[in-house]
């Protein structure tokens, strides 16, 4: 299509033989499509809300296993002295477990005291024994809740953010200690990249589809208007021979059959 100038200064649209004012056209061409690309918009940040939502909550019950498990190797690793109050661990039975899980999953799997201070710390695979200490908040949100998962660097025991799970472990009625699970949160980050590349190439599949079928229902629409036009400049002109074609009930179609009977009226009066 090419603009054209009209006599009263507006700019006119010429496409397939017809005269579409600019001003119509496009304000409803617009308008379809801001709606179009504003509910793609609104459906993909809310199909990323719930699919980031759906891995936390699937990688925190996938933990939870896994760490029920650890924390049952530590319970049978495990001797309670009724007589001293004291807990004897066997360490290499329980840090080759830790390991198993640890190498699978490939996680970091350890294990603190009843302060927080980490005394097994096996991270793929590999046995370490770091001197660091859980934060007392954590502690005592485990202590409260029963357990305890986030998305982050567990009050800067990591460089970078983790999935971490911990849970405490009881035995004579009294808690001897924490374990813990933590699984890199890079794998939600690319599991969401690849979200984003799919429902990228399918928005803009949709969003051309949607201007290409608004384009043409705009021009569509606009046809009748531009009939009614002329035949209203044939009226003003004396002309009341013309008639416009009425293709629907609308108010578009009321309007054609309105002007039609106005132009019969007229063209009566006229022959009287």
């Amino acid at each position: 299509g090419r603009l054209l100038p009209c006599g009263g200064g507006l700019p006119f649209l010429w496409y397939g033989g017809l005269f579409l004012q600019k001003s119509i056209f496009y304000k409803y061409f617009r308008s379809c499509t801001a709606v179009v690309f504003s509910s793609i918009l609104v459906l993909g940040s809310l199909f990323m809300l719930f699919a980031s939502n759906y891995f936390k909550e699937d990688k925190r019950e996938t933990m939870q296993q896994q760490l029920t498990i650890a924390s049952s190797l530590l319970l049978t690793s495990s001797e309670y002295d009724d007589e001293s109050n004291r807990v004897t661990i066997n360490s290499s039975s329980l840090t080759a477990g830790f390991q198993t899980i640890s190498i699978i999953n490939d996680s970091t799997v350890f294990f603190t005291n009843a302060s927080g201070v980490i005394q097994i710390w096996c991270e793929e695979g590999e046995l370490t024994k770091p001197v660091h200490t859980v934060s007392s908040k954590i502690i005592s949100k485990i202590e409260q809740d029963g357990s305890y998962f986030e998305a982050g660097r567990l009050e800067g025991l990591y460089s970078e953010s983790y999935y971490t799970y911990g849970m405490n472990i009881d035995m004579g009625g009294s808690t001897i200690g924490y374990v813990f699970i933590s699984e890199p949160s890079r794998e939600l980050s690319s599991f969401l990249i690849e979200m984003i590349k799919i429902f990228a190439l399918s928005s803009v599949a949709v969003l051309l589809l949607s201007v290409v079928v608004t384009y043409y229902s705009t021009i569509k629409m606009v046809r009748p208007l531009r009939e009614m036009s002329v035949a209203a400049k044939k009226f003003g002109q004396g002309d009341f021979t013309s008639r416009i074609e009425v293709t629907s009930d609308d108010e578009i179609g009321q309007l054609a059959m309105a002007l039609n009977n106005m132009a019969q009226s007229l063209s009566q009066l006229e022959s009287m």
